[in-house]
């Protein structure tokens, strides 16, 4: 089985949890793999790849994104993977 991975913005039907705020670019989190094979019951790990800007407004601040996950056929699964990220001050 493979799933394929694309790193979206916070969906608004689910609530932030307090402190934190959408990601501007969802480009700044990336996967490693695009997709990733799965055997059957398994489960497998997918690597992220954060580069957030270097600039001051940026710096201590809280994100969150969502990972889209997805059937290679074309099928996207109902369950997206929440992603919080802290940056340095």
């Amino acid at each position: 089985l493979s799933v394929v991975m694309s790193v979206e913005k916070w969906d608004p039907n689910y609530p932030l949890p307090e402190g934190y705020e959408p990601i501007p670019e969802p480009g700044w989190v990336r996967m490693e793999k695009s997709t990733v094979t799965v055997a059957g019951d398994a489960i497998a790990q997918a690597n992220l790849i954060v580069k957030v800007p270097d600039e001051a407004k940026w710096k201590g601040k809280r994100f969150a994104a969502m990972v889209k996950t997805g059937l290679t056929t074309g099928f996207w699964l109902d369950a997206p993977v929440k992603v919080y990220l802290e940056t340095q001050p």
